[in-house]
């Protein structure tokens, strides 16, 4: 850590954005009401599943699932960054809320994402035929495309200031400045993004675990709709905490700002 770094207090950034989430549980379900019910029916309506000889029918309307479902935990992230950074408490159940800033939102984690996968493809194609397959065994192979994801997903985190920036209409904060603004705290980004998806990822398999004990659980429309309900829950509620850990970075970085351009 140099002078011209910025030194993230991850624990209590972590400790205040879980706050945020199950102090204002209700701010919370009403930024996903109109997105949470969207998706929901836009699942039923394809219920029961297509024939088993519609199999690109069937991932088509996967993809465009998965499309929606980015789309909509970007309209909720944007409005869960205005609420905490600029106080802006305008939620309400079944309101629409996906604006530009919500479109920009959505592009900039497409596209960070993208920064992410490019990297990590092309480590793993090292891996794989760069080194040659046959001199690793399968469990250093796994724990080799591990390191490479974390590694990739650790840099990426870095421009991750820029999508509270873009529901904030933040025209002054690039790539480029997220960056230098995280220079030295890489690792405490990513510590934090992997904490705030604990509670999700913990109940998503307490919620699987369920699902494998329910005898006929396959068979039961019933089960299969009510499983969909709660996994949809649980998809928005980490939505929602991942932008409350976004929006906290980007008011202590924004504000601790200065000290970086004053050091150059």
């Amino acid at each position: 850590m140099t002078d011209n770094e910025i030194n993230l207090p991850l624990l209590e950034t972590v400790k205040r954005s879980f706050y945020f989430v199950f102090s204002r549980l209700s701010d919370c379900a009403k930024a996903s009401s109109f997105w949470f019910w969207l998706v929901f029916i836009e699942i039923l309506l394809g219920y029961p599943s297509l024939s088993g000889s519609m199999d690109t029918a069937q991932n088509m309307i996967k993809l465009a699932s998965s499309l929606l479902i980015s789309v909509a935990s970007a309209g909720i992230g944007a409005e869960i960054c205005r609420n905490i950074i600029a106080k802006d408490n305008t939620f309400a159940y079944f309101k629409p809320v996906f604006t530009e800033r919500s479109l920009r939102y959505w592009g900039y984690n497409i596209l960070i994402v993208f920064m992410i996968i490019v990297p990590f493809v092309l480590l793993a194609s090292l891996i794989f035929y760069g080194f040659g397959l046959e001199l690793y065994s399968r469990g250093i192979m796994l724990i080799l495309l591990l390191l490479s994801i974390s590694a990739c997903a650790m840099v990426g985190c870095r421009l991750y200031l820029t999508l509270p920036a873009q529901a904030m209409d933040d025209k002054t904060m690039s790539l480029k400045l997220s960056w230098r603004l995280t220079k030295g705290n890489a690792f405490k980004v990513f510590m934090g993004i992997i904490l705030m998806s604990i509670p999700g990822f913990l109940a998503a398999v307490i919620l699987g675990t369920i699902s494998a004990m329910i005898p006929g659980f396959d068979s039961s429309s019933i089960w299969k709709i009510l499983f969909t309900f709660l996994t949809l829950a649980i998809s928005f509620f980490d939505a929602c905490a991942k932008a409350s850990f976004l929006s906290h970075l980007y008011q202590y970085f924004t504000f601790y700002a200065d000290k970086v351009s004053e050091a150059e």
